[in-house]
């Protein structure tokens, strides 16, 4: 698997040498540009930002970073593999209450993910001094346009038709499909994976109506209209 861009150790294990401490970036900020990270995790006593990442926020340190190419096989795993680290980067393990007082050395956590609350207990990490951070807008674009694809497959029938192809049907007028241009699409929510959805619809050329918390003019881009949820 692709190492994600932004990341790359001296030699690719931790060195016992005495403890490192990593920089605390702001709380929320954005860390590094992600290529391919489903399911690695990062184990780093620091790390050395490329080129391409610096002016992240994230001052250039020459630290050694671990990759694991698989995530913990459970909690144990996860505790074991978090001993002696100062830093992680993930995506899918849960850093819960448990997690966090069993690694004394840890004292930052990034999730790889919009949001970090269903990931990282919070309060614990305030309790144990760690800082917990995650990347707005991470993976938004790439949902956005999976949805897309799958309403396109589902109007259009282009699932079933493939296979009626496959057994040798020519039954064109059998896979017809709806014409989404001047049909109305709802989108529930407005934050960074809604918006790309509005912009990726309005090039199809579909009326589009949006329900936000926070509806204020500027959320309604792209000739999209705010409504209310009702």
């Amino acid at each position: 698997m692709e190492r994600p861009a932004g990341f790359r150790g001296r030699n690719g294990r931790n060195k016992e040498n005495g403890r490192e401490i990593a920089p605390k970036p702001s709380h929320g900020a954005p860390l590094c540009d992600r290529k391919e990270a489903r399911d690695a995790y990062r184990l780093s006593r620091g790390w050395r930002l490329c080129p391409e990442t610096r002016g992240s926020g994230v001052r250039e340190e020459g630290r050694d970073v671990d990759y694991s190419e698989t995530p913990p096989q459970n909690k144990a795993d996860l505790i074991h593999r978090l001993q002696g680290v100062d830093a992680i980067f993930l995506d899918y393990a849960i850093m819960d209450a448990e997690v966090i007082q069993a690694c004394p050395k840890l004292n930052f956590i990034c999730s790889f993910r919009i949001g970090n609350g269903n990931c990282t207990d919070l309060a614990a990490g305030t309790k144990h001094g760690v800082t917990a951070s995650h990347t707005p807008g991470c993976g938004a674009t790439p949902v956005a346009e999976y949805t897309l694809g799958l309403v396109l497959a589902l109007t259009r029938r282009i699932t079933a038709s493939y296979y009626s192809l496959k057994r040798g049907e020519w039954l064109s007028t059998k896979f017809r499909g709806v014409d989404l241009k001047g049909k109305t699409l709802g989108i529930v929510g407005l934050g960074p994976i809604g918006a790309d959805m509005a912009r990726l619809w309005a090039g199809v050329g579909m009326n589009l109506l949006g329900w936000t918390r926070t509806a204020t003019a500027d959320r309604a881009e792209y000739g999209l209209r705010l409504a209310a949820l009702e």
